[in-house]
């Protein structure tokens, strides 16, 4: 299977059997990409409007549908992410179950925006045009603040740091190590597989 790229067991392989990235390693590089897209292609959209920049208009519309593409990968890359990292200790799958229906809440309201926004491109010049990009900085905004609480959920499953409130004091470090963890749910999806 040379050249191609193929997911197994919770790796990406370009041809071979070469693990290039598993899948949620992607995730975690991927997920913050959507996020920032969405709130830069926001203030650039606002920007443009009060300037009156066509070019910076035209550039915040595409950010949008660039945040739409990504989001895609970001998304079926979350359920390997979240099998991974389970069954860890002090990962709560509650925590995993809330930023999933949040993620998918999110990611329904970023696709629309990134449709909306490919629209307004396509017809930038008409009546139709105009009225999409002023719904676009509606639900726009909307988007940014489910992609900031989506990434807030995110981040409680995992990082300390997003879990300290007031005088709380983080939990110990986990006992298994990534390895571990990896190597568990690597046998759990060729369990599933057979």
């Amino acid at each position: 299977m040379t050249g191609i790229i193929y997911r197994r067991g919770g790796c990406i392989y370009f041809g071979g059997n070469f693990c290039i990235l598993k899948t949620a390693e992607l995730h975690l590089a991927l997920t913050h990409v959507p996020v920032v897209l969405c709130f830069a292609a926001l203030a650039m959209q606002v920007t443009a409007m009060l300037m009156r920049n066509t070019t910076v208009q035209k550039t915040a519309l595409v950010m949008f549908v660039i945040s739409g593409l990504v989001a895609i990968p970001v998304l079926f890359t979350g359920a390997p992410a979240a099998t991974l990292i389970s069954n860890a200790p002090g990962i709560s799958s509650m925590k995993i179950e809330y930023h999933e229906q949040v993620a998918k809440a999110s990611f329904i309201l970023l696709q629309l925006a990134a449709v909306t926004a490919l629209l307004a491109l396509l017809f930038y010049k008409t009546e139709f045009g105009r009225f999409l990009r002023a719904t676009l900085l509606v639900s726009g905004f909307i988007t940014a603040v489910a992609l900031a609480q989506t990434a807030h959920t995110g981040g409680q499953i995992r990082h300390t740091e997003a879990k300290i409130t007031g005088t709380t004091k983080p939990k110990p470090a986990p006992q298994k190590s990534m390895q571990q963890l990896e190597e568990e749910a690597q046998n759990e999806s060729h369990e599933i597989i057979k």
